[in-house]
């Protein structure tokens, strides 16, 4: 009886931790991705920016053959 109670107090023990270190791992995931995201926006402005002017180049080069 002894080994049941001691056998079905660690099998909880160890779900229980088990359950932690999943909401740790997705809470890690989580904040990477934050980060990540947080580091790329100014990339993305970059590029919309680099597009932007590129497209402006191009439109003012049709206006100049069209003169």
């Amino acid at each position: 009886m002894k080994n049941i109670i001691a056998a079905s107090a660690l099998f909880i023990l160890l779900a229980a931790c088990s359950c932690s270190n999943n909401d740790d791992a997705a809470n890690d995931k989580t904040k990477r991705q934050a980060i990540a995201d947080e580091m790329n926006q100014p990339l993305d402005k970059a590029k919309d920016v680099e597009q932007q002017i590129l497209e402006n180049a191009v439109e003012q080069k049709k206006q100049l053959d069209d003169l």
